[in-house]
C-alpha cells in the first residue's frame, strides 16, 4: 500500500509517496538449535555448496575475475559448531611455489579491517578504559590543536569506534594506504598525469613501517570531516588511535593485548598480527599486501586469519563466551546510520544491513564487518536472529568476495527462517487447552508477522475481545506472540503485541510498546511456552496442548 501526500512549501508543491507496510516485528522467532549432523543443516549445505559451484562457473562469463587466480575459504558456524565449509585453491599462485598447500580452514589470509573488531573487543573487556571517555584522556598530545583543525578534546573512544568521530579516513604521512601508493616509484608518473602535484618528500620519512608517533602528529595536522557525533563517515585512522589508546591503558603491544584478552581464550592460535610462514599462508600472483607491515595501524588492519579461528570467533560472539550476554546485545546494536541509505547503519564497527523477507517484509539484521588489503578481500558476518555466522576469505580479486558475500547471504537468509518457521510449526502450532472447555488458546504461524493468537479464550470470555476494549485496539488487529529471549522458571517468556492496522507515521512505537497492563502481578501480555511440557502460561493458568494445528 502506499500513501500519497501534497506537500506544499511556499508556493511550491509537489507529492511524495510513502510506502507504507504491515507491522512486522523483529526476531520473530527462537533461534533454531542447528548441529551439523541435522536435516536442516544437511539441506543448507547442499544449498549454499550448489551457489559456490554456481560462482565458480559464472566467474568466466562475467569476466569480472578469473578462478584460476582467486583463492577462498567460507564457513559457516551455528553457536557450536562449523556446519558447512567450501575451499577453493587458484591454479596459479605466489611465489613460493611448491611450499604452498591446498587452501583449508587452516590456511591464512589477511583479513584487513576485520582486526578492527578485535580492537574493539579487546576495549570492551579492558575494565580501566571507559569508551565515553575523550580520547585526549589516553593520547593528550591531541589536546593541543587550533580551532580549524579537529577537536579531539570533543571525541569518545566510543565515537572512534562506531565511525562517529567526524575524522577523516586516513591522515596520509607515512602511514597506511597512501604512503604505500606513494613509495611505488612507479606510480608517481601516473599521479602526475591525474593532475596531482608532486609529494612533499621532504616531509616523508624514509622507513615505510608506521609508527603511533607518526599517527598522532598526523592526526593533530588535519581538518574535520563532520562534527563530532554528528553523522558517520567511515575511518582507519580511528582505530589506529583505540590502538595507541590500549597500549598506554595497558602498558601492552598490541599484539600482546589482544592474545592475552581474546586469541589465547578462544584457542585462536592462528590469528596473529605478525606475518606466518608463507608456508601457511595462501599467497595470491598479483600484486599483495602479505608481506606489507602496517606496524602502528595494525589495530585497524593488520591482523592475519583463517577460517578455523574466525570461526571459534563468531561462536565466541554469539555464545557470550568472553563478554556477558547483556554486553554482546549491547555491542550488536546499531549506533548511526550510514549515509548511503535506511537499511543500513554503522555499529562498533559493525556494518548493519537490514534485509527485508516476503512474504510480510519483515526484516533480519546482519552484523557485518568486511576487509580489504590489495589481494585480500574478506568479511565476517553475524546473523543473531538465527544464531549463525559466516566468514569469507578470498586471496586474489575483490569481485569474487563480492559475488559470494551477495549471493550467499541472500540465500542463506530465507532458507534458515523457512527452516525455522517449520520448527515452530511442529513446536508451538496447535491447541491449547485450560482447565475446562472455556480455557483455550490457538496458536498458528502468520506467514508474516510470525506466531499469531487465532484465539485466547479466559473464564468463557473471548479474552482477545477483552484484550481490545481494555487498550483500545482497533478489531483488525492481530494478536502477535514475539519471544523475548527471556527463560522464566525454565520457561520461554513471550510477550503479545499487536499487528499494526493503520500506516500513520509514529504507529511503530506503540506497537513495540510490548508491556502494558498488570493484572495480579502478571503482565497481560506475557506469555509462558515450555515446548518440553507442551504447556503455555497466561495470566497463572496452565495451558495444554491438545493438538497441533
Amino acid at each position: 500500500m502506499r500513501l500519497r501526500l501534497l506537500l506544499c512549501i511556499g508556493s511550491t508543491c509537489f507529492i511524495a509517496l510513502v510506502n507504507s507496510i504491515k507491522y512486522v516485528p523483529s526476531f520473530v522467532f527462537p533461534p533454531l538449535s542447528l548441529n551439523a549432523g541435522s536435516e536442516v543443516a544437511e539441506a543448507l549445505r547442499a544449498k549454499l555448496s550448489d551457489i559456490v559451484r554456481n560462482v565458480l562457473e559464472d566467474h568466466s562469463v562475467q569476466g569480472q575475475w578469473d578462478a584460476a587466480t582467486s583463492s577462498f575459504a567460507i564457513q559457516l558456524t551455528s553457536t557450536d559448531e562449523t556446519i558447512w565449509a567450501s575451499y577453493h585453491t587458484a591454479a596459479v599462485t605466489g611465489d613460493i611455489g611448491a611450499a604452498q598447500k591446498q587452501v583449508t580452514g587452516q590456511t591464512a589470509f589477511r583479513v584487513a579491517s576485520l582486526s578492527k573488531t578485535f580492537t574493539v573487543l579487546a576495549l570492551l573487556l579492558e575494565k580501566s578504559i571507559h569508551l565515553d571517555d575523550p580520547v585526549t584522556d589516553y593520547i593528550p598530545e591531541l589536546s593541543h590543536t587550533s580551532e580549524n583543525l579537529i577537536q579531539w578534546h570533543q571525541i569518545s573512544l566510543r565515537a572512534l569506534a562506531s565511525h562517529l568521530a567526524g575524522i577523516p579516513r586516513d591522515t596520509g604521512g607515512n602511514c597506511f594506504v597512501w604512503n604505500e601508493i606513494l613509495d611505488r616509484e612507479d606510480i608517481l608518473p601516473m599521479l602526475a598525469e591525474l593532475g596531482f602535484p608532486p609529494p612533499n618528500t621532504s616531509e616523508r620519512r624514509e622507513q615505510n613501517v608506521c609508527r603511533i608517533e607518526d599517527i598522532i602528529e598526523n592526526a593533530r595536522q588535519v581538518t574535520p570531516v563532520y562534527n563530532p557525533n554528528d553523522r558517520s563517515t567511515y575511518s582507519n585512522i580511528a582505530f589506529s588511535l583505540l590502538g595507541a589508546v590500549l597500549q598506554r591503558a595497558t602498558g601492552e603491544e598490541y599484539e600482546d593485548i589482544i592474545r592475552a584478552t581474546v586469541l589465547d581464550p578462544l584457542d585462536m592460535h592462528q590469528t596473529t598480527s605478525l606475518k606466518p610462514l608463507d608456508s601457511q599462508g595462501i599467497i595470491p600472483v598479483d600484486k599483495n599486501d602479505w608481506r606489507t607491515d602496517l606496524g602502528a595501524d595494525a589495530p585497524t588492519a593488520g591482523l592475519y586469519s583463517t577460517a578455523d579461528d574466525l570461526s571459534k570467533y563468531l561462536r565466541s560472539i554469539l555464545g557470550a563466551e568472553l563478554l556477558s550476554q547483556a554486553e554482546v546485545h549491547q555491542w550488536l546494536k546499531p549506533v548511526s546510520w550510514s549515509s548511503s541509505g535506511s537499511q543500513s547503519a554503522y555499529g562498533m564497527p559493525w556494518e548493519i544491513q537490514r534485509m527485508a523477507l516476503n512474504p510480510g517484509g519483515r526484516v533480519v539484521d546482519i552484523f557485518a564487518k568486511g576487509g580489504s588489503l590489495k589481494g585480500y578481500y574478506s568479511s565476517i558476518m553475524l546473523f543473531p536472529e538465527f544464531g549463525l555466522g559466516l566468514t569469507i576469505l578470498v586471496a586474489g580479486a575483490e569481485t569474487c568476495l563480492d559475488e559470494l558475500r551477495e549471493r550467499l547471504a541472500t540465500a542463506l537468509v530465507p532458507a534458515i527462517d523457512a527452516a525455522t518457521r517449520d520448527h515452530v510449526r511442529s513446536q508451538y502450532v496447535g491447541k491449547y487447552l485450560g482447565k475446562g472447555e472455556g480455557w483455550r488458546i490457538e496458536l498458528e504461524i502468520d506467514e508474516g508477522s510470525g506466531l499469531r493468537i487465532v484465539e485466547w479464550t479466559s473464564n468463557g470470555t473471548n479474552f482477545l475481545q477483552s484484550y481490545r476494549f481494555l487498550q483500545s485496539i482497533p478489531e483488525s488487529s492481530q494478536a502477535i506472540l514475539v519471544p523475548t529471549g527471556v527463560l522464566l522458571r525454565e520457561k520461554e517468556s513471550w510477550r503479545i503485541t499487536w499487528d499494526r492496522s493503520n500506516n500513520r507515521m509514529w504507529s511503530d512505537f506503540r506497537f513495540t510498546n510490548v508491556d502494558d497492563i498488570v493484572y495480579d502481578n502478571t503482565a497481560l501480555s506475557e506469555m509462558l511456552i515450555s515446548t518440553k511440557r507442551n504447556t503455555i502460561e497466561a495470566l497463572g493458568i496452565t495451558y495444554t496442548k491438545a493438538y497441533e494445528g
